[in-house]
């Protein structure tokens, strides 16, 4: 449900990016992809489904990354995609971090996608996800994992006074117009 995989990325500059950017997004989100006739660092976040489980967009439209002399992150953004698409044939949509306040999870929910993409930024053992009632970590920060997430799942931070910071990259089947997994 949770596999490292064998990529390491420079942790101090994707941190020091993530704190450059971090007051341009919301609800602990910030999005450096977006659609078309999106706002960058706020396009794509909060609810992503409707109550009958249909998701709002398609991944496949967050196509622009901000990519101003002030991401210096592009490179790493450029390998996860090349990983994503050589080795499980898909490609990356959403580009956010995702942070996740001191005692706080998300509520126990299944996507669409069959998988995101998660590099931790700050963890440590009181972080973790519950996927299928299983707990799993990702313990190593800058080092690049694959969460599966059409099954149920949620982050947690049981930490008292810390904040579990991701940078997560959703997916969607390559070649898929909908940006939809087909089955």
């Amino acid at each position: 449900m949770v596999q490292e995989l064998a990529y390491k990325f420079d942790i101090k500059r994707l941190s020091g990016y993530f704190h450059s950017i971090r007051h341009l997004g919301t609800a602990g989100q910030v999005s450096i992809s977006y659609r078309e006739n999106g706002k960058p660092y706020q396009d794509g976040l909060g609810q992503a489904y409707t109550d009958q489980f249909e998701k709002l967009f398609d991944e496949s439209d967050f196509k622009i990354i901000v990519d101003n002399e002030a991401n210096p992150i592009i490179d790493i953004i450029d390998q996860v995609k090349l990983v994503a698409k050589t080795n499980f044939n898909f490609s990356i949509g959403r580009i956010r971090f995702m942070t996740l306040s001191s005692k706080s999870c998300l509520s126990y929910h299944r996507d669409i996608e069959s998988f995101r993409f998660h590099i931790p930024l700050t963890t440590n053992q009181s972080c973790f996800f519950v996927v299928n009632d299983r707990v799993y970590r990702m313990p190593n920060p800058g080092t690049l994992y694959t969460l599966r997430t059409d099954v149920f799942h949620t982050p947690v931070n049981a930490n008292k006074d810390f904040e579990r910071t991701h940078l997560v990259f959703s997916t969607y089947p390559t070649g898929s117009a909908q940006g939809r997994p087909t089955v």
